[in-house]
């Protein structure tokens, strides 16, 4: 098994290969990618690997601080980061949420999905 740079006439193939899992997840824009590699075996590709960067939204709030207050000031806060990474080009951030209430007010007031799967972090 050899990992190198997928050539130009192999894309085809890794959109086809991502057909396998599309139900899962679309395929990742290429233009934001930081790194794509095939893996390759008897000059056949067996898959491919693509980091990208996610961002994450951190919101910390002051719990002693009144409930509208609090929200005015995710409110503002969140509005700010989707403006600085549309204007980047970038188009989704992460938030990864522990407290339920929390939860549901991101997702019923400021938008944000539910992703498929179960978030992982690897530390290097």
């Amino acid at each position: 098994m050899i990992l190198r740079r997928p050539r130009k006439d192999e894309f085809e193939k890794l959109v086809e290969l991502h057909k396998q899992l599309e139900h899962e997840f679309p395929f990742p824009d290429l233009n934001i990618v930081s790194s794509l590699w095939v893996a390759v075996e008897d000059d056949e590709i067996v898959g491919f690997g693509i980091l990208q960067p996610i961002f994450e939204s951190i919101l910390v709030l002051d719990k002693t601080k009144s409930k509208t207050s609090r929200i005015t000031a995710l409110a503002e806060l969140e509005e700010r980061a989707e403006y600085e990474l549309s204007s980047q080009g970038i188009t989704q951030f992460h938030a990864f949420v522990q407290d339920k209430k929390f939860f549901n007010l991101l997702k019923k007031r400021f938008g944000f999905k539910t992703t498929k799967g179960i978030a992982l972090v690897k530390v290097i």
